[in-house]
């Protein structure tokens, strides 16, 4: 018995680890330059506002990629958020490209529809 509780113990443990990585590595995905353009931009679209309302805030789950290339700040960054809104919640994919000057520009945006 005392076995079985000390396998628990460290399971526990690690299962706490994990959530605390997960969480560091979403707040530092979601603090990048083009998460930032990318939320701006979510917040202003009238199309997007038109569907779900005033936006009230964002998801804590952000998946997708961000590449820069080589040593430039030339780069693309995709992302799929889950909006919050004052009537509903609406999942969108956001494409980004970023120029020289390391400027974020949304290049398209879809909403994903619901299952």
């Amino acid at each position: 018995m005392r076995i079985f509780k000390i396998i628990i113990g460290i399971w526990l443990i690690l299962a706490l680890c994990g959530l605390f990585i997960v969480y560091i590595l979403m707040n530092n995905f979601k603090s990048s330059n083009a998460c930032k353009a990318a939320f701006e931009y979510l917040k202003k679209d009238s199309f997007l506002i038109s569907k779900i309302g005033k936006v009230k805030g964002f998801g804590f789950f952000v998946s997708g990629g961000l590449k820069h290339c080589d040593n430039s700040h030339e780069g693309t960054a995709s992302y799929y958020i889950c909006v919050k809104g004052e009537i509903k919640n609406q999942k969108v994919f956001i494409t980004l490209d970023c120029e020289a000057n390391d400027s974020w520009q949304v290049v398209k945006m879809d909403l994903i529809a619901e299952e």
